[in-house]
């Protein structure tokens, strides 16, 4: 590596020297470490110092040379992984299972332990005669469970025993495997110390756990742990033993057999959720059937807690793991499972066996209860999907040819790519597994963590499609799951594809739960089977030469939601313009821009509550995106995503952008960060105002059936003094989208005919609805404005459907449905109230409240014919008066018509005189 580093400076490429040399130190740093020898760890100092001098004056003679980014999958992660909970224990070597050291305490008791201890006892003078393990015994049923909740552990035990049995018949020492010291047959030997290590299989890699021979003793029960009947074998007591000093004590939680038999045996564990829409009995049946045939698959199940009466009159337990012994299909195509309860009843507690309540409950099965041992029952396959719901399986890594293991921790997120190489024809349809495991510690929140994974095509990869619209979709996803591991499985689509796998970390806590009880990084593991070669590689983000970031927050006014919705528009907006490269010899390479939000919680923590979402748009005019056409998108992050999100885009162009963080939900309100990195130089990153920014904004309603059935169809627009600049913009309320809106401007002039001014162009669907503007408009007393909405469809004919109008201006103006009016001489006319009140005893208006008015306020609607509006009072009217709707009273008259509202109380008659 430092080699390698050495000649990149000379041919003059700084970029990988640089990254060459910090590789090649981080890796004598780990050497440093491990290295015992003294005098070899004084030279590896002394290289590492030298090499980290070279890189560090290429970056002082290079200004954009780019950062150094730790590698995930060197070896310099793997002394993070040693931690679990408040212990440290190491990785296993052949050195230390060599080396037995005496045991450092004794792991807590559990409440029922407590209630009847007596004291820690050697199992030697506890049971003189027992031993710690015999070739081929006990069997797996005498194998049983006592005052621990460890039901998984115990039907772990018994599914080891049982591995290879249906195969070879040779004896299997999978169960015990874990156990050390070894005699020379490679079974677990007695030591006259009473010291033993345990080899477990946790956060990633095995790692031994020292146990002494020493047991929990009660009153009433000589072994408050695992035991076999009769208390022959003491194996399983020391592997439990280490087992709980790991998991905190023997107060221990609960668990499940895959995660079980993961850590006792490094088998690749897999849930399958026989109430999931998801799931295939069939298909599960010939996978569990062939894999436990084959010796390949270690199979336990649970039972469902939700159906605890169900379960109890059957004599099954609820939320208890049962290990299968033998799974079987004879020539008829009956299939049965022999499972077995591992929990130690005693006389007068309830015990799952063969009851006559279980056989009428599992019918179909050939009486055989005589033949069946303790703790040991036989059903259909059909049976137990209804009575469990959920199927554990451990696969042997081994039917794998190819293993990649990286450790990470989730602060930051990374991301990682896998190439495959080429396959032999008889392996093209071979399956790639990949797990993660959340590593244990001692929060606990741990429940709460909830991790998903997705995988992609690479999108480096260059038999991927180019496209600026590209948005990457997923050949696989996980759903969230708070479980310990997550597996998924897929068939590469190419001998040599290129996959990429984003992750989503989530724990649903309070902003007060975070600040009073802050989360630390979680440790996590990724591991990828398969049966060709693999290269896995680190894909996190190497900053590029420039970058920006910015802060914001989603309020009630800005928070839009996703691009599906109306109020999209109001979410907050950057503009960012690039400009030309500085190096004018690499202007033909693609150029990479990278965007990543993150949502902040009060703490200043990635709050993994909110799925958020990044997109790239050309923008014109202001910059504001009021739709996403596809057209546009240059870059999208993709599905919604909780906590963080990031777009990538190769080939970007010098120009302005628009950039728009969203949440899914509109209304979600909170904090963010967004940063910005591009191999172009970012000349500036400006935020964008919402629209009418500045403005006074006035909003209107009505039903497409008021427009319809309108006199006057369109709104007036009128309360302007001068020049004033002014937009709109109608919305469907409902079904928007669904058919299309346009907005068209009127302005008529006294004497003149009525004439368009603009229209808002051709009708839209846009779920923005049409804008118009921004205009200047100028208002006198010869002219008046009406913006009209325009609708066309029968999704618009729905009762109850209209639309909203927003009128923008730099004044503030009104719009109303009314006619335009003018002042008159005098504002009340009481001369005329007794004829007024004449005409509404013959033309009563509905309400009661305009039944006995105080006076009548004149009003002098102007008509689109251009008539003088300026009236006197005590001008003589027609006789032809009527009501005119529920406004009041129309007189006309040959020259004028006024519109007499009534009042009834003196604050009512100024409001009015005012409006006028």
């Amino acid at each position: 590596m430092a080699s390698r580093a050495t000649k990149c400076e000379t041919k003059g490429d700084y970029d990988e020297a640089f990254q060459s040399y910090i590789s090649s130190v981080q890796t004598y740093l780990y050497l440093i470490r491990n290295v015992p020898d003294g005098s070899l760890r004084i030279s590896l100092k002394e290289m590492s110092t030298k090499l980290l001098n070279r890189a560090e004056q290429i970056k002082s003679h290079r200004r954009h040379i780019k950062a150094a980014v730790r590698d995930r999958v060197s070896l310099g992660t793997r002394p993070g992984i040693e931690r679990i909970g408040k212990n440290q224990w190491p990785i296993i070597s052949p050195v230390d299972l060599l080396s037995f050291k005496r045991s450092q305490y004794e792991p807590p008791l559990n409440p029922a332990q407590k209630n009847i201890f007596l004291r820690w006892v050697s199992i030697s003078d506890l049971y003189p005669n027992s031993i710690l393990y015999k070739p081929g015994e006990p069997d797996p049923t005498d194998i049983v469970q006592d005052v621990v909740t460890d039901c998984s552990l115990i039907a772990s035990y018994a599914t080891g025993r049982m591995k290879h049995t249906q195969t070879d018949g040779s004896l299997s020492q999978l169960n015990v495997a874990c156990l050390y010291p070894k005699d020379y047959s490679g079974n677990p030997e007695a030591t006259t110390s009473g010291i033993y290590r345990v080899k477990l299989f946790l956060n990633g890699t095995y790692r031994e756990i020292p146990v002494d021979d020493k047991i929990p003793t009660g009153i009433e029960r000589p072994m408050m742990c695992a035991q076999c009947r009769g208390g022959d074998f003491f194996w399983p007591a020391l592997i439990e033993k280490a087992y709980m000093k790991v998991m905190a004590g023997y107060d221990f939680v609960g668990s499940n057999s895959s995660v079980d038999l993961h850590a006792l045996t490094g088998w690749i564990p897999e849930t399958i959720f026989t109430t999931s829409g998801e799931y295939r009995g069939e298909k599960s049946w010939r996978r569990a059937l062939a894999g436990f045939k084959k010796g390949h698959c270690l199979v336990t199940v649970g039972t469902n807690g939700n159906i605890s009466d169900a379960l109890d009159s059957v004599g099954l337990i609820p939320h208890h793991n049962y290990a299968i012994l033998d799974m079987d299909e004879d020539d008829t195509g009956r299939r049965r499972v022999k499972l077995y309860n591992a929990w130690n009843a005693r006389p007068d507690e309830k015990s799952t066996s063969w009851t006559s309540e279980l056989k009428d409950a599992l019918p179909g099965i050939e009486p055989s209860q005589q033949k069946e041992l303790v703790g040991t029952f036989t059903i259909s396959w059909e049976a137990l999907q209804i009575y469990f719901d959920t199927i554990y399986m451990n696969w042997d890594p081994k039917i794998f040819e190819y293993q990649q293991t990286v450790h990470f921790s989730n602060a930051p997120v990374p991301a990682f790519t896998f190439r495959f190489g080429p396959v032999p024809q008889s392996q093209a349809e071979a399956e790639v597994w990949v797990l993660l495991t959340r590593h244990l510690s001692d929060q606990p929140s741990d429940c709460e963590n909830y991790m998903s994974f997705s995988v992609f095509h690479d999108e480096n990869d260059d038999e991927l499609i180019e496209g600026t619209d590209y948005v990457p979709q997923p050949v696989i996803s996980t759903p969230l799951s708070n479980a310990i591991h997550v597996l998924t499985r897929f068939v590469p689509s190419s001998h040599q594809a290129a996959y990429t796998i984003n992750f989503s970390f989530h724990c649903p806590r309070t902003p007060a739960q975070r600040s009073n009880n802050p989360q630390k990084p979680s440790g996590y593991t990724l591991s990828i089977y398969s049966s060709s070669p693999c290269c896995l590689q680190d894909a996190g983000p190497v900053t590029l030469p420039y970058t920006a970031e910015v802060e914001g927050k989603w309020t009630t006014r800005t928070s839009g939601g996703n691009h599906s919705l109306t109020t999209f528009m109001n979410n907050p907006m950057w503009r960012v313009t690039i400009g030309e490269a500085k190096d004018r010899t690499k202007l033909t390479s693609k150029k990479t821009l990278r965007a990543t939000l993150f949502a902040c919680d009060e703490a200043g923590d990635v709050d993994s509550g909110k799925a958020l979402n990044l997109k790239l748009v050309r923008a014109d005019g202001d910059g504001r995106v009021y739709d996403v056409e596809r057209r546009d998108l240059v870059a999208d992050s993709g599905s919604y995503t909780r906590g963080r999100a990031q777009l990538r885009t190769k080939g970007i162009l010098p120009g302005t952008y628009t950039i728009v963080p969203s949440t899914f939900s509109a209304g979600v309100q909170g904090s963010f960060k967004l940063s910005v990195e591009c191999e172009l130089p970012l000349i500036t990153t400006t935020p964008i105002p919402l629209e009418g920014s500045g403005m006074y904004k006035r909003t209107c309603s009505a039903t497409w059936e008021e427009e319809r059935q309108s006199q006057t169809p369109g709104w007036k627009v009128f309360g302007g003094k001068g020049d004033v600049e002014i937009k709109f913009r109608v919305q469907a309320t409902t079904n928007p989208g669904l058919y299309p809106v346009k907005l068209c401007l009127y302005r008529t002039s006294l004497g003149q005919d009525s004439r368009q001014v603009v229209a808002s162009g051709t009708l839209t669907l846009a779920l923005s609805g049409a804008a118009l503007g921004p205009l200047q408009l100028t208002f006198v007393d010869e002219v008046t404005y009406t913006i009209c909405v325009e609708a066309v469809g029968d999704p618009c004919l729905t009762t109850g459907s209209g639309y909203s109008l927003i009128a923008y201006a730099d004044q503030p103006l009104t719009l109303s449905r009314r006619y335009r009016v003018a002042r008159l001489d005098h504002t009340v006319l009481s001369c005329n109230t007794s004829v007024l009140l004449n005409v509404l005893q013959h033309y009563p208006l509905d309400g009661s409240s305009l039944r006995n008015p105080l006076a009548f306020v004149p009003l002098v609607v102007v008509e689109d014919s251009g008539l003088d509006a300026h009236f006197s009072s005590d001008d003589s009217l027609h006789t032809n008066c009527k009501p005119h709707s529920a406004l009041g009273i129309l007189c006309e008259s040959e020259s004028k018509r006024i519109l007499y509202e009534p009042v009834t109380s003196c604050s009512n008659i100024q409001q009015v005189c005012a409006y006028t």
